[in-house]
């Protein structure tokens, strides 16, 4: 498995010598953006069961039965691990466990990528893993345009975010939750219609809905500044009126 070659357009691409490259880079991409996003109880375990639905929906619409049952065991078992993964968590997944998942996805959609031969069938996959290839790619290129080394941790992953900003660790789960929902949609509405537009439409509303949410946290937060630069000078000067008074 391989991608040797793609139709984009109607106009037949053939990799050549890059057909190595881009299958390493894919499968060590997907392996690491599953083990990226393994940063709270459930999250991970949640997010490959809504990829492996995605994938059993889109293998049964390809007649790709073997690849459905492949795919509906991978949900069936994440889904039990999730009972005791979710917070508060009695059993970990570890970097072993969303590796080896991450690894799953990956080759089963280079499997079917390499079968069909299409932009679609690569489209269809990194909609599915929308969420941990969208958080990574932005914590990498955060990371490289700070001067720091791409595999530098920090607090800047989407989950993270959303703890600083107020939310519960429940909370931000069931969101992430509700956002991998929408990318399942996604991913089925574009293979029944084969028309990529429509996923490409609820990829761009999130990314625009969180640029938004940021901007709006960012002006948040230059308020609470301005009110306490405001409250400071006030307290300045009241000390200095009591001290005068002290004086006389």
């Amino acid at each position: 498995m391989a991608f040797d070659e793609m139709t984009v357009l109607d106009q037949h691409i053939q990799f050549g010598w890059m057909s190595l490259p881009l299958t390493v880079l894919w499968l060590a991409g997907i392996v690491n953006a599953m083990n990226l996003i393994d940063g709270l109880d459930g999250l991970a375990a949640g997010v490959a069961f809504f990829a492996g639905f995605s994938l059993f929906t889109v293998s049964l619409m390809d007649n790709e039965l073997m690849l459905a049952l492949f795919a509906a065991c991978i949900a069936g078992s994440v889904l039990g691990f999730l009972l005791y993964n979710f917070n508060p968590a009695l059993i970990f997944m570890g970097d072993s466990g969303s590796m080896t998942i991450g690894y799953i996805f990956a080759a089963c959609s280079l499997w079917n990528a390499s079968k069909r031969s299409t932009a679609l069938s690569l489209l269809l996959p990194m909609l599915a893993l929308g969420l941990p290839i969208f958080d990574t790619l932005f914590a990498f290129g955060r990371r490289a345009l700070s001067g720091k080394s791409p595999f530098h941790s920090d607090r800047g992953h989407v989950h993270h975010r959303l703890l600083d900003a107020g939310l519960s660790h429940r909370q931000t789960v069931l969101s992430l939750y509700l956002l991998c929902g929408l990318l399942t949609a996604a991913t089925v509405l574009t293979r029944a219609t084969l028309d990529p537009r429509y996923g490409v439409a609820i990829v761009a509303l999130m990314v625009a809905l969180f640029v938004i949410a940021r901007a709006f946290r960012a002006r948040l937060s230059d308020g609470n500044l301005a009110e306490k630069l405001a409250i400071e000078p006030g307290v300045e000067s009241s000390g200095e009126i009591e001290s005068d008074q002290r004086k006389i």
